[in-house]
This record gives C-alpha cells, sequence and structure tokens, in this order.
C-alpha cells in the first residue's frame, strides 16, 4: 500500500521505518516498539515488504507494457492487486505513468528506483507549474501510447478522493510517514542489495542500461530478488515472533 501512495516522497528511502512507525502509531497487536530489543528486526521485516511490493509493482507495470494497457485500466489493477482501500486519482495516474515511463527506459534493477527519485528530486524543485506540467505530459503522452479502444473501459474509471480527513485512520497514518520520507535514508539493506552493490560498484549504469535493453529482460533478476528478500522477510518474521503477536501487516 505504501509504495502505491502518490505522496510517498521518495521510494528508496526508509520504507522499513515508515511501515513500522505507522504501525507503532495503533499498535493493536504488540508489535515491538523503539525501547524492545526485536524492534530492528521488525522495521528490517518491513523494509523486506516494501521492497517486494515495489518489484511487485514494476513487474505488474512491465506487463502492462507488453500487454498494451492503458493507464486507467493498469491503475485500476494496481489499486485491486495493493491498494484496495485508494480511489483512482489524478495524482495516482500521474505516478503510475512515470513509472512506465521509467520501466520503458530500460534502467537496470540496481538502478532503476534510483532513477525514479532523480526525476523525482528534480519535480520537488521545480515551480509548482512546471510540476505538474512534467507530470501531466508524461500522462499525456502514455495515454496516446497505450490508447484505450472504443468499446473498453479502461477510460470509464471515475476518479474520487485522495488520502484525507475522510480515509481510515491508519491509512491516514501512513500517508502521514510517506510524505516525510527523505532520499536514501534506507532502514535496512537486505542480502539481494548487498550482493549487487558488491558486483557492480565498478559498473557504469549507462553500460548496464545498453545492455539491458528495454527493460523487459530484468524480470529474471528481480524474481531473484524477491525470492531473497523473501526468504529475509520470513526470517525476520520468525525472530519477532516471541515479542508480537505476529498479527499480519495487512495492506501497509
Amino acid at each position: 500500500m505504501l509504495v502505491l501512495l502518490p505522496d510517498l516522497r521518495y521510494f528508496n528511502g526508509a520504507l522499513g521505518k515508515a511501515i513500522a512507525g505507522a504501525i507503532l502509531l495503533k499498535n493493536r497487536h504488540s508489535f515491538p516498539g523503539k525501547q524492545n530489543d526485536a524492534h530492528e528486526v521488525f522495521v528490517a521485516a518491513c523494509d523486506c515488504h516494501g521492497s517486494l511490493a515495489k518489484n511487485a509493482i514494476k513487474t505488474k507495470v512491465n506487463a502492462g507494457i507488453k500487454k498494451k494497457i492503458p493507464i486507467a485500466q493498469l491503475v485500476d489493477e494496481l489499486i485491486h492487486a495493493f491498494g484496495p482501500e485508494l480511489n483512482h486519482t489524478l495524482e495516482l495516474h500521474h505516478r503510475v505513468a512515470l513509472i512506465r515511463m521509467h520501466v520503458e527506459q530500460g534502467h537496470t534493477p540496481h538502478s532503476f528506483w534510483s532513477k525514479v527519485d532523480d526525476e523525482l528530486e528534480e519535480l520537488y524543485n521545480a515551480t509548482p507549474e512546471e510540476y505538474v506540467e512534467s507530470l501531466q505530459f508524461a500522462y499525456t503522452e502514455d495515454k496516446k501510447k497505450y490508447p484505450a479502444k472504443p468499446s473498453a473501459k479502461a477510460d470509464t474509471y471515475p476518479l474520487g478522493d485522495g488520502v484525507g480527513t475522510n480515509s481510515k485512520q491508519w491509512l491516514q497514518n501512513l500517508n502521514a510517514v510517506a510524505k516525510k520520507i527523505k532520499r536514501g535514508d534506507t532502514s535496512t539493506q537486505s542480502r539481494a542489495q548487498k550482493r549487487k552493490v558488491g558486483e557492480r560498484d565498478n559498473t557504469n549504469d549507462e553500460e548496464e542500461g545498453a545492455a539491458g535493453g528495454s527493460g523487459t529482460g530484468d524480470v529474471d533478476e528481480e524474481e531473484d530478488e524477491q525470492e531473497d528478500e523473501q526468504q529475509q522477510a520470513e526470517g525476520d518474521a520468525a525472530q519477532t515472533k516471541d515479542s508480537s503477536s505476529q498479527a499480519p501487516l495487512g495492506n501497509v
């Protein structure tokens, strides 16, 4: 859910800390707080959930490119898969169009979310008018490239409200921490990430991008990351068993 929020400031930030912080604001299930020895393990497990969510969303967007799915239909599929409490909003459509644009550019898995954050940082530093115009341009170009069929439902999803005071409290909490995530302030680093950083220290991103082609060949590498991160998430969850009731993280 967190990764799909349009108010998420950066993707390569402390997602684990944000998720854990939102859960602990109303800690019904006795998850370990900051004073608990198991808190770091809890945050690491949350971080793995965030990493898996990013990979899953990117994989679904990649599949949408292959199937030429219109943006509104793609957003609807993402909402049903990752954020059933969310509405269709123009901001969410803008964010998904931006992600799809970067998938098309063929960034390597190692650099993908950093490249997205590069653009987000530029947009945040621009004027409000430039910010909106840039996102609207990406959205308009996406609709031209992946047009809806006249008979399809793809453009008939009504736009609703974003996360606000009428939203459920846990969603408001999650959105509040999403807005505060700083770039590069990662809470943990998975084994897969450490392995990739070690292997690619002397590799040029442009050369990697050229070798990576359109980006559709990244799936095997992403699946390898997902498998490692899933194993770590399961291990972390097992370690927190004695300190919490093991209630599910839900849509977070």
